[in-house]
């Protein structure tokens, strides 16, 4: 299982340890050695600049934090030192210079990575840290999705939107540079060619370079120091010392050559000024077929977005048309399963009491949808026949008003389908009185009255019922569903009558 970057480097910080020290430089040094070639052009140098780089990362390794995103501290690392060694090779080239001619041919190369190498450098550098660390483990370390979200802890949408953005911000200052390429062209030339191989042999000189850097230096003992034990003995100018003396001797070389190449190329002098005005007058026609290509780009992205406004907005109008056809085909599914739902509510009570041949029962108590009170008055007489009686009932409604009237609001009533009300026993003659005002009375209906005649001690159910059907062919009933159990008394003056009242009412009129 390879193990992270941070984790290498606490272990280095910690035990000096070879082997991860050896990971970590197996592990970036194409990256390090390709940010420094790209910026001094110069292998030898470039190798420098990667062995001071490592060197200062073997003696800051301790003051790295846990957060550290590694190959993004060495790459800011290599610009500085390879800044520092430029400083030295900016000083020469100004001095050859001035031995040459003021100005060379520069020829324009249609090679993605020819216009990209130079500049890349200095344009990455002038992005913000997050978006230049998310650069360089995409295209640089070749990173997933998933190992980029890892090292930048955000979710692997958020790295890919960042590395998107990034991109785009390195094209525009790549723009400002001359280089007129798309985020594409850019992506794919950074991704085939900014990592190449490190010459063979440096990783393992750097490794050795850093264990030697870690040892101490004693007054008794006697250390034969190479450049790049010089560089790391002062890590911050790892890359002008280590190459200064070689410059020097370099310097002189050319100062000779440059003399010798003034007188030779005196006859030359006329044909290279024509040269110069003719690169002038392709200069300005480049610079003006740029601002063409910028003009372009610009209209062809604002085109762009304005497919992408048209193609959102018939997404949204498609989806808003499907989303009112579902709510139309939800409204008939809704319509046709309400109109399938029997339009009744059943109200129902059990009811226990011990009433005399001259008293009536009255049970229910129901207030029904249409605001009416529901009662059920039930009265029993004995047959001529032993141990047999006929039980009536009279299943009522009456308004606030006529019960009002009729001196039965005093009757308790809910709404409850299951009603837990008390039974109330009136005398007969009560009863018979309030029958008789019924029919004078407006606001008073009877629903049904049943009657049957059974043994004391049997059961018996009446019906008065009405059977209606639904739109889907499913039948309903409406009416009282009566159940009675009576139980004659041992002296045969009373019954002992359990009465089970089932009234199925209609919620609406249709």
């Amino acid at each position: 299982m390879m193990r992270d970057d941070m984790t290498l480097v606490r272990e280095f910080a910690a035990t000096r340890s070879e082997p991860a020290f050896a990971a970590l430089v197996a592990r970036h040094l194409p990256l390090v050695h390709s940010a420094a070639r790209r910026q001094v052009g110069d292998d030898h140098l470039a190798g420098e600049i990667a062995q001071a780089v490592f060197l200062i990362l073997a003696r800051k390794a301790a003051t790295l934090g846990p957060k550290t995103i590694l190959a993004a501290w060495l790459y800011r690392t290599t610009r500085y030192t390879a800044a520092d060694a430029l400083k030295t090779r900016r000083r020469r080239a100004a001095r050859e210079q001035e031995a040459y001619m003021q100005s060379s041919l520069n020829q324009t190369d249609a090679d993605a990575w020819t216009q990209l190498a130079p500049v890349l450098d200095e344009a990455l550098n002038e992005l913000g840290a997050t978006d230049r660390a998310a650069l360089v483990l995409r295209y640089f370390e070749n990173q997933s999705a998933g190992e980029m979200a890892a090292a930048l802890r955000m979710k692997e949408a958020a790295v890919q939107k960042r590395v998107t953005r990034a991109l785009e911000k390195l094209r525009a200052r790549l723009v400002k540079r001359g280089v007129t390429l798309t985020a594409t062209v850019i992506a794919g030339a950074v991704a085939a060619n900014v990592i190449q191989a490190a010459p063979i042999g440096l990783a393992a000189k750097i490794t050795s370079a850093a264990m030697l850097a870690g040892t101490t230096i004693t007054a008794t003992t006697a250390i034969v120091m190479t450049t790049i034990q010089k560089i790391a003995v002062a890590a911050s100018l790892a890359a002008t010392v280590g190459v200064g003396i070689y410059q020097a001797k370099e310097a002189a070389k050319a100062r000779v050559e440059v003399q010798t190449l003034q007188q030779q190329q005196a006859p030359l002098a006329k044909q290279i000024q024509q040269l110069q005005e003719e690169r002038d007058k392709t200069a300005t026609m480049i610079a003006g077929l740029k601002e063409n290509l910028t003009n372009n780009d610009r209209k062809n992205l604002e085109l762009l977005k304005l497919r992408g406004v048209f193609a959102q907005l018939k997404k949204e109008n498609e989806e808003a048309m499907l989303a009112e056809q579902n709510a139309r085909d939800d409204e008939g599914q809704a319509l046709l399963k309400l109109a399938n739902v029997p339009p009744v509510k059943t109200y129902v009570q059990t009811t226990r009491a011990d009433i005399s041949w001259n008293e009536a029962l009255v049970a229910g108590g129901w207030k029904t949808p249409n605001g009416k009170r529901l009662l059920v008055f039930t009265t029993a007489v004995p047959n001529q026949e032993a141990n047999q009686l006929t039980i009536s009932s009279k299943v009522m409604e009456f308004t606030d008003d006529a019960a009002e009237k009729l001196g039965i609001s005093q009757f308790q009533v809910d709404d409850q389908p299951q009603s837990k009300l008390k039974a109330n026993k009136i005398p007969v003659e009560q009863y018979n009185a309030l029958l008789q005002a019924s029919q004078n009375t407006d606001g008073v209906e009877t629903i049904a009255a049943p009657s049957v005649s059974l043994l004391s001690g049997r059961s018996a159910q009446v019906q008065s019922i009405e059977i209606r059907q639904l739109p889907s062919g499913e039948k309903y009933s409406t009416g009282p569903i009566i159940d009675f159990i009576p139980t004659i008394s041992q002296d045969g003056q009373s019954v002992n009558l359990v009465m089970v009242s089932q009234i199925n009412s209609l919620t609406s009129q249709k």
